[in-house]
């Protein structure tokens, strides 16, 4: 059960992808293989990936350039740079001081801060950010932490808000959250 004690270094432990670890994925220098598929050697693959989810983005999300966004589990700040420029502020969070790094290397703009803490444990008061994005990241929670990281991400959440999580089983993800 994420809970506030569960420590960033637990954390960082207890919500790896299956293979090799989110901190040997950034390692390897390749942010785009560090977060999508570590197989993917000649690049194709991830790229077309990255370049469908911020399409789906560029789609899904009306934004007036006022909004405060926060990246949960912001790997390699693929997302977080790329939507930079056209909001207020950015605050990604990660459980992996590696990856931290990398997205700090990600040309991030001025209005841009990265945390490392572990989502059940974040400084931000509740309501704080109009946009929560979790893309690619909570697949990696067993069920029981993935109900309490929504429903403490929910919280955060202005009332008008937007928010986009992604995992492999949406009909699924539904139940848990009703539960």
């Amino acid at each position: 059960m994420l809970r506030k004690t569960l420590s960033v270094n637990d954390a960082s432990k207890r919500f790896q992808p299956k293979g090799d670890t989110w901190r040997s994925r950034a390692l390897k220098g390749n942010a785009l293989q560090a977060v999508l598929d570590p197989a993917d050697c000649v690049g194709r693959k991830n790229e077309f990936i990255d370049v469908l989810h911020k399409r789906v983005l560029s789609n899904y999300l009306s934004l007036s350039g006022k909004e405060q966004v926060l990246d949960f589990g912001v790997r390699t700040g693929r997302f977080t740079s790329w939507l930079s420029d056209k909001v207020l502020s950015i605050v990604g969070i990660d459980v992996t001081k590696e990856m931290l790094y990398e997205a700090k290397k990600a040309n991030l703009g001025a209005n841009v801060e990265v945390l490392l803490c572990n989502g059940a444990n974040t400084p931000f008061k509740d309501e704080s950010f109009v946009i929560i994005l979790s893309v690619w990241v909570l697949q990696h929670f067993p069920d029981e932490d993935f109900r309490n990281a929504v429903k403490h991400l929910i919280r955060q959440l202005k009332k008008r808000r937007q928010n986009i999580f992604d995992r492999a089983s949406f009909k699924e993800d539904v139940r848990l959250l009703s539960s």
